[in-house]
């Protein structure tokens, strides 16, 4: 049981953790890009 349970977590991790750095890197990109825009402004 506890085994199944570690595995359960570790695949969350695996597959959570790279859609995360995804959306902070979209989301940099968005707020640089915003930025960017500003300044041309």
């Amino acid at each position: 049981m506890h085994n199944t349970v570690c595995q359960m977590v570790w695949l969350y991790l695996t597959l959570t953790f790279p859609i995360r750095i995804l959306g902070i890197v979209i989301l940099y990109f968005k707020n640089h890009h915003l930025m960017m825009i500003i300044v041309c402004l």
